[in-house]
């Protein structure tokens, strides 16, 4: 991704909303098998588990709603499309040792997951951040306490996860071995243990930004980039390079339609960004947009973040 575009995204993350800049995936079809409709624990309610970092509510809605907005009441939209990639293609990781669990290379073996060339050349992307900004005099509300992904063939279901800052994260492990997932840079009162297929290990980031959630007890190439946001305008793509994104707001404080709303999309491995208007939304309705993104490495460029420590190369901070 351009210096650009960590600039920007770094600035949405730790933005409080108002919402003049916001974003999740609410409804949004982050992997397939790592949705929130097809695993279990992701009910809503203000429910935080024994084994999470609680982050009190007072200091979750000093994040989210400074200005002390009111709550989004009005009519909502969808919007949904496929996010792609033209340019060079993914780089095989330099240096990986997958020779402890070879299946994981499938998900980690190159920088960035791709699916096969369509007519035009492109190629779907998944694992990219969709972030939808614009509105403001109001907040949008988190519908979702939880947010839900798998763990098989030592690897993540999703590479990047979007969260909304006050979520819970839980994690299956549908994989043979155990597995201790754990967020880095988050102080966690102890190593939780994810048994084959039993509960799940639930996670609390402890506050809005970017880190990376890791695993104790496999190889370095497990983990996957995370943002935490102050609303929940978001999503990651599935492996077809799929997204939705519901809730989206149609109305503005004074009942007539939004005309501002912007879209863009982002992936860490890949060198540019975009944004760009976002079509009108009804009520409703869905909204379908479809992005392109282009990538071109640098010459002398590693392959990959796998084996790096996880958030080493964290976005910069914010410009004024």
């Amino acid at each position: 991704m351009s210096r650009r575009a960590h600039f920007a995204l770094w600035a949405l993350l730790l933005s409080a909303t108002g919402c003049h800049s916001c974003s999740e995936e609410k409804g949004t079809a982050a992997a397939a098998d790592a949705s929130d409709a097809a695993l279990p624990g992701t009910e809503l309610g203000p429910n935080v588990p024994a084994n999470a970092m609680p982050v009190p509510s007072a200091s979750v809605q000093a994040v989210v709603n400074p200005q002390n907005f009111p709550v989004y009441e009005g009519p909502t939209g969808v919007v949904e499309g496929t996010v792609t990639v033209t340019g060079d293609p993914a780089r095989p990781v330099q240096g990986a040792d997958f020779s402890r669990c070879p299946e994981a290379e499938a998900v980690y073996g190159k920088s960035f997951r791709e699916g096969p060339p369509r007519a035009d050349g492109s190629r779907p992307l998944a694992d990219a951040l969709v972030v939808i900004t614009g509105y403001s005099g109001y907040i949008v509300p988190e519908r979702r306490a939880k947010k839900a992904i798998s763990i098989e063939h030592c690897a993540y279901s999703t590479r990047t996860i979007d969260l909304t800052f006050g979520q819970v994260l839980a994690i299956y492990n549908h994989d043979a071995k155990m597995h201790a997932p754990q967020i880095a840079d988050h102080v966690m009162p102890a190593l939780m243990v994810a048994s084959p297929n039993g509960d799940p290990v639930e996670v609390f980031p402890a506050r809005p930004g970017f880190s990376a959630l890791i695993d104790k007890m496999s190889g370095p190439w497990m983990a996957a980039d995370v943002y935490t946001f102050p609303q929940p305008l978001h999503a990651v793509t599935d492996r077809e390079g799929h997204f939705r994104i519901e809730g989206v707001p149609t109305e503005t404080t004074d009942h007539r339609p939004i005309d501002a709303l912007e879209i863009e999309v982002f992936h860490r491995s890949v060198s540019n960004g975009i944004k760009k208007p976002l079509p009108a939304v009804t009520a409703n309705g869905v909204a379908r947009i479809d992005l392109q993104i282009e990538n071109h490495a640098a010459p002398d460029a590693n392959a990959s973040d796998a084996g790096k420590k996880p958030g080493a190369d964290k976005p910069p901070p914010p410009v004024h």
